[in-house]
């Protein structure tokens, strides 16, 4: 394996990229396309999903969900993205059950700062007496 490395930098000195040259093609990583074509890292990630779509249906082959699953961890290891690790520990009834407990947490927090407007209307009128008292 014959690899070097290229830097490529304008003549103004803002862009300076280091590609990897293996066996007369140009490796560089998503965030190296980005600054290259100067769009976002998310953009190009896109534009590669796509064009591996693309390139699955014109060339007839199917894929199960489990393929695409592990396209992508390929294609997410390739760019540098952390995987998801222990996945599926988790199973349906756990989910749930944390789902249930962490909506109670929120409930039970957004209670406490709920106001019936009952007890609002009631509220305004002791603050209308006691003010009316006080003159």
């Amino acid at each position: 394996m014959d690899s070097n490395i290229l830097l490529y930098q304008t003549p103004d000195g803002n862009i300076k990229i280091d590609v990897q040259l293996e066996d007369e093609t140009v490796w560089i990583n998503s965030q190296q396309m980005a600054t290259l074509f100067n769009r976002d890292v998310k953009t190009i990630g896109k534009h590669i999903n796509n064009i591996f779509a693309e390139l699955q249906a014109t060339n007839g082959r199917l894929m199960k969900k489990d393929d695409w699953i592990q396209k992508l961890d390929d294609f997410l290891k390739i760019s540098e993205k952390e995987l998801l690790k222990n996945a599926g520990s988790v199973n349906h009834r756990q989910a749930i059950e944390k789902a249930n407990a962490e909506y109670e947490k929120y409930r039970e927090a957004e209670d406490k700062k709920y106001m019936s407007d009952f007890d609002r209307e009631m509220q305004e009128i002791i603050t209308k007496n006691i003010h009316q008292q006080k003159k």
